[in-house]
């Protein structure tokens, strides 16, 4: 492993003449012109000046003239480069674009440009591959991921113009060198946003004096474009322009506490439509209709680029409900719709018109939205920050769940993974002949467990500290609450809230496992020497031994046999990660259950298991029972998973159900589902989403995919399109027990 010390000596000893950084501009790459500009710099203020250069020199995408900008598949920090930036490792290279620029330049014997641009490439991709540390063996779902969420609210309220504010402030106080050169990199990212601003607004007159068709939106937008987000906004309409323009400047990933932040300004026009004390139906509906239509677009933007997560409802700074209209029409224009990951928080006094909503979006068969118990969260998130305030109130979710204080949090998601089925299997292989009682066993199991995660929060903090050194992220470093005050940037511990994911992998898999074990193996109805030899051959002229396994009980139908051992491996699980500190921070790890399409490659992995699980097949679905096991009903399906200690894997435990149309169809069966759902966050059950969708509909998208373009099912901790999806995948969920 590299010491981190030399390779920032490495970093800032790389230097290029100033006819370098212009033949990398005549090479289209902007980011890496500017990165070289300022050799002696720290590699913060190095990669801010690129950035710089970036937004204020490449290319934009086209206006289609529509009412936002940009729309569809649209990544603002990396067009057309072959160096670019990213919210997930801060720099890559992208290699086969860099290959064909270096072909292109051979050929036209532009052999200066041509030299220059692969020393960038050598030099960078060195560089910045040091951050990605951790080993596969330790990834479940994610090895060093990041996922954020930038302050949108705050840059709404002040707009660019209150950061430049503040940004003076701190830096006329400041007499140190390092936070001097910090500084001076917010104030590169600052000039290089207001630059790309008003190329933005002449590409938008550009484009409409073209075309005349053009104009009626156009104007409008151009309107909205010289307020925000360069100053406060003033409207639903100007927010809605701003927060999709920082979203695809930050990279398309999550918008967090949308309708809390937004909720202001459309409150006020539905006010002002009202005319007075008594409220114009008229007027207000044409409010909301068109803010539905904003907010579709919107969506359709995420859904185009994949982006990730939008937290509604919960609760607000105070501690009360906080729902409201625009918390409907979030739910509303997300019908049928993949993308954005929707998170509802529910509370016990959450409005029916909320609830009623929400039923209607999932009955539509997209999987959203998922739903979180706020009580749940808001309770339990201090256990890993301490006393937090009034921010305890303000949780929202990065990437697929992964849980985050809004606008203030830097929780790698996923760090890192346990997949416990590996685990298992090497202590079967070491222990289970010599095993003198199933204590034993268990006791060594555990064992390898804790010796297991030690082994990866050690990857995963030397990651961090790589991320700090090699891996600076400006754009979150300016818009992620505490950095700019503290002048420490978000990598290197500067939002005010520090954290790390370690996912955990297969549960039920190793409860079943062990209470297979237990009744067999330890009861000498079968030895442990042919035990061995059936998962060896997988099960293969084993078909006695197999039959014994299905008698077994199985986790998820309210059985105490094998749900007190999947509570006995959680709890010490759980317990092992947040016994470890993160090196960014300082703050225990956050356990979590998501496995999203990752179940079926946790899998791959893995020969034949004592559950009856043959080689290579997927692993239980995050926090549930392997699929097709739950065989009791989903009251019994809850009452098993909410006696492990979810409240523990505050990165959130996932809970997949399927349930069947017809159960939606009627208000009776609506009314089960909301007790269903009340109930098992009443006993504690931290997150619970549910895909809608009839057998006979998977079994012919299994076999004719080009009838069922369209068919979205949940998948862990998302909404995929089925056809996305791999047939190991695609039988997993036909597998799912449909409760209805």
């Amino acid at each position: 492993m590299p010491v981190v010390s030399n390779i920032m000596l490495d970093i800032t000893s790389t230097t290029m003449s100033a006819l370098d950084c212009q033949a990398l501009r005549m090479c289209g790459e902007y980011l890496a012109s500017g990165y070289f500009e300022v050799p002696d710099a720290s590699n913060l203020r190095r990669l801010a000046r690129g950035l710089r250069r970036h937004f204020e020199l490449a290319p934009l995408p086209e206006w289609h003239g529509d009412l936002l900008y940009p729309t569809g598949s649209a990544d603002l920090p990396a067009m057309q480069s072959a160096i670019r930036f990213s919210y997930w490792s801060s720099l890559v290279v992208d290699t086969p674009t860099l290959e064909a620029k270096l072909r292109q330049l051979h050929d036209q014997s532009l052999n200066q440009a041509h030299e220059t641009l692969y020393a960038a490439g050598q030099a960078l991709q060195g560089f910045y591959r040091v951050g990605s540390s951790i080993p596969a063996e330790y990834g479940l779902g994610g090895a060093g991921y990041t996922h954020s969420i930038i302050n949108y609210g705050r840059i709404l309220r002040e707009g660019l113009g209150g950061y430049t504010t503040r940004l003076e402030h701190y830096d006329q106080s400041c007499h140190d060198a390092t936070k001097a050169d910090f500084y001076a990199a917010m104030r590169d990212v600052l000039a290089g946003l207001t630059a790309l601003c008003k190329r933005i607004q002449a590409l938008v007159e550009t484009a409409m004096a073209q075309t005349p068709y053009f104009r009626k939106n156009g104007t409008r937008l151009l309107k909205a474009l010289r307020q925000a987000p360069q100053q406060p906004v003033r409207s639903f309409y100007e927010a809605i322009v701003a927060t999709n323009l920082l979203w695809y400047i930050d990279g398309c990933d999550n918008l967090g506490r949308f309708d809390q932040d937004l909720w202001p300004y459309l409150e006020q026009a539905l006010t002002f439509s009202s005319g007075g004390s008594v409220p114009d139906k008229t007027a207000n509906e044409s409010v909301r209709t068109e803010a539905l239509e904003l907010v579709r677009m919107l969506w359709r933007n995420i859904d185009a680029n994949s982006g990730w997560n939008v937290a509604i409802g919960g609760s607000n700074g105070n501690g009360g409900p906080a729902y409201n209209e625009l918390t409907a029409i979030c739910l509303e224009a997300a019908v049928g719709r993949r993308r954005p990951n929707l998170a509802l928080r529910v509370r016990r006094d959450m409005p029916d018109t909320i609830f009623d909503r929400t039923l209607d979006t999932i009955a539509s068969g997209c999987g959203l939205p998922a739903l979180y118990n706020d009580e749940g969260y808001t309770y339990h998130l201090p256990g890993i920050y301490g006393d937090m305030g009034e921010d305890r109130y303000h949780v929202a979710f990065g990437g697929c769940t992964e849980t985050m204080v809004h606008g203030c949090s830097n929780v790698g998601s996923i760090d890192g993974g346990v997949n416990l089925l590996v685990v298992l299997d090497k202590t079967i292989k070491a222990h289970l002949v010599a095993a003198n009682s199933f204590d034993d066993f268990i006791t060594a199991f555990l064992a390898d467990v804790r010796m297991t995660i030690a082994a990866i929060v050690a990857c995963v903090n030397t990651d961090q500290r790589l991320k700090a050194a090699c891996q600076p992220q400006p754009l979150r470093t300016l818009f992620v609450d505490d950095c700019l005050e503290r002048g420490v940037e978000f990598n290197a511990g500067g939002a005010r809230y520090n954290s790390g994911v370690i996912n955990v992998g297969g549960i039920a898999n190793v409860a079943d496992a062990l209470a297979v074990l237990r009744e067999l193996v330890f009861t000498n109805k079968v030895n442990a020497e042919r035990m061995l030899a059936a998962l060896q051959v997988n099960y293969h002229g084993y078909e006695d031994v197999l039959q014994a396994v299905r008698g077994c009980p199985r986790f998820g139908n309210d059985d105490e046999r094998v749900d007190s051992l999947a509570v006995t491996v959680a709890r010490e699980t759980f317990s092992a990660v947040r016994s470890h500190r993160t090196w960014r921070g300082d703050t225990p790890f956050e356990p979590a259950c998501i496995m999203f399409v990752t179940y079926a490659g946790a899998g791959e992995i893995v020969g034949a298991t004592p559950d009856g699980r043959h080689a290579a097949e997927p692993v239980a679905d995050s926090i549930g029972p392997m699929q097709g096991r739950d065989m009791h009903g989903p009251t019994a399906l809850l009452r098993s998973v909410c006696k492990l200690p979810l409240q523990q894997a505050i990165g959130t435990p996932v809970l997949n159900i399927r349930l069947g149309r017809e159960i939606l169809s009627t208000s009776e069966g609506r009314e089960k589902v909301k007790a269903l759902i009340r109930a098992y966050f009443a006993m504690g059950g931290m997150q619970i989403q549910a895909t809608v969708i009839d057998q006979e509909v998977l079994r012919d998208a299994i076999a004719h995919p080009e009838r069922h373009a369209d068919l979205i099912v949940r998948i862990g901790g998302y909404s995929e399109y089925f056809n996305n999806l791999s047939s190991a995948l695609k039988l997993s969920i036909l597998e799912r027990t449909e409760h209805c």
